[in-house]
């Protein structure tokens, strides 16, 4: 016969694992709901047909005001990754972004400077696999 700390013993342990195993059976079995789950959004950049022809210096001011916006969307956890394509085709480079919605994504690729966006140009935001 057990005695009554061993009883104890064994219905704690037991009373443990099953805590355990019901927290890793929710943790493991809940999924983001589609209202919190992320969504990521795909942006090409497009050189548009007949892009202004700008001065060097203009240029370089363009160039780094577009960094600047960049590092902005970083910096606020928007942009998950930035590039360019060094190919010499219409696409300058890729987004992708972490929104709430398409309209939002569409919003902060079109959120460098009218100049910018005449210079760069963006061919619109596309949800990736949400």
């Amino acid at each position: 016969m057990r005695s009554v700390a061993t009883v104890k013993t064994v219905l704690v342990k037991t009373g443990i694992l099953l805590v355990f195993a019901t927290i890793t059976n929710f943790a493991f079995t809940q999924t983001p709901s589609e209202a919190t789950a992320p969504k990521y959004y795909l942006v090409l950049l497009k050189r548009p047909q007949n892009p202004p022809q700008l001065s060097k210096e203009a240029g370089d001011k363009l160039q780094e005001e577009h960094m600047a916006n960049i590092r902005t969307m970083h910096a606020e956890q928007k942009l998950v990754i930035a590039g360019p394509f060094t190919d010499d085709t219409s696409l300058r480079g890729i987004f992708v972004l972490r929104a709430e919605s398409l309209s939002q994504a569409q919003e902060w690729a079109n959120g460098d400077s009218s100049d910018q966006s005449r210079a760069f140009g963006s061919g619109g935001a596309r949800a990736l696999g949400n």
